[in-house]
């Protein structure tokens, strides 16, 4: 019994070896989502599932009533599932945690034990939290399915294209998830529509332009890319459809404002001789999302720092005005691309 992940989880419920107790918990909710009940329908036949599947609401049932659910006997078949969803198992009080621990630790040898968390919440943050996952991890399985990085998600994508008849290459896919953004469901989806849309041949960039809604980041990407490169007319124009597509402007300028914080570490990483990617050590929210820096770092090499520091603080006036005045948000906006464009123009 551990703490395991993916793999490990695929390989259990290959082997048919799943009584006990499994904690479902991370922040990929399409993986939880797909594994438990994966591993539900192998614990109990859909033919008998009336009899020996037992479904709680973590948020309102009793531990006593799981207890009894996990100490029933299967009735035509040779196993039982009891799936909890939603138990707040990081903030139990001590009475209930005893209880809760007596349960885990005493699950039979034909029943699987359930616990799954929704929330995108990896139960690591509290005392608590690491108490209840020990405890799976002791007497069970503790299974984190966390959101996989770019390059993963790409891998998966080129596979499911390939499954749908279709063809996306590995470039191609890094792309999807630079548009549309590291939400599996909707990645999958996606590529489900792309590949209907090509009909067999390859998904080339062009379809994904047309065919995908991309997210403010991917908008605020080319918004940054055309104000760079000297392109006002398509500056304006990705502005504008931001707001044809009443985009909440908080949003966007936040957006904004983190790709040039982006290229900003970037440019100050390269200029000191580090790698582009050596942010990606310093702030956690990098982590396994380099990509964001290796995705700016041809912009970070046309600017200078000034000129950069320039722009941060025209986003911070531009950022502090949104919240503390009645000024058109969209006066706003347009008056901040015209500064950029000029703080841009005087560093180069």
């Amino acid at each position: 019994m551990a703490s395991i992940g993916e793999k490990e989880l695929k390989a259990l419920i290959k082997s048919g070896d799943i009584g006990g107790a499994f904690l479902f918990f991370g922040t990929e909710s399409y993986l939880k989502e797909f594994y438990s009940s994966k591993l539900r329908d192998k614990a109990v036949s859909p033919d008998f599932a009336d009899f020996n599947y037992h479904f709680f609401d973590g948020a309102s049932c009793a531990l006593e009533d799981i207890e009894q659910a996990v100490e029933a006997f299967p009735m035509m078949s040779g196993s039982t599932c009891v799936f909890v969803k939603d138990m707040p198992v990081d903030s139990l009080d001590e009475d209930s945690y005893d209880k809760l621990e007596s349960i885990v630790g005493d699950v039979p040898d034909y029943c699987t034990l359930i616990f799954y968390v929704g929330k995108a919440d990896s139960l690591k943050k509290t005392a608590k939290a690491k108490k209840a996952v020990a405890l799976f991890a002791k007497c069970g399985n503790a299974v984190e399915l966390n959101k996989k990085t770019a390059y993963e998600l790409s891998k998966l994508l080129v596979g499911a294209a390939q499954k749908r008849g279709s063809e996306l290459s590995q470039r191609n896919a890094e792309y999807l998830v630079s548009c549309v953004g590291d939400d599996m469901v909707t990645l999958l989806n996606e590529t489900d529509k792309l590949s209907a849309y090509a009909e067999g041949r390859e998904i080339t960039r062009a379809d994904i332009d047309l065919m995908c809604v991309k997210t403010i980041e991917a908008n605020a990407f080319d918004l940054t890319k055309y104000i760079i490169s000297d392109n006002f007319d398509k500056a304006y124009e990705t502005l504008n459809m931001l707001f044809a597509q009443r985009a909440d402007v908080m949003m966007i300028m936040g957006a904004v404002i983190s790709v040039f914080a982006d290229i900003y570490r970037v440019k100050v990483s390269v200029s000191a001789g580090y790698r582009a990617t050596q942010p990606a050590e310093i702030f956690s929210n990098y982590r396994g999302r380099e990509f964001k820096l290796t995705k700016v770092s041809r912009q970070a090499a046309a600017l200078s720092v000034r000129a950069l520091r320039q722009c941060l603080d025209e986003l911070d006036r531009a950022d502090t005005l949104l919240k503390s005045s009645a000024v058109d948000n969209r006066i706003v906006m347009e008056e901040l691309l015209v500064k950029l464009f000029v703080a841009i123009q005087s560093g180069k």
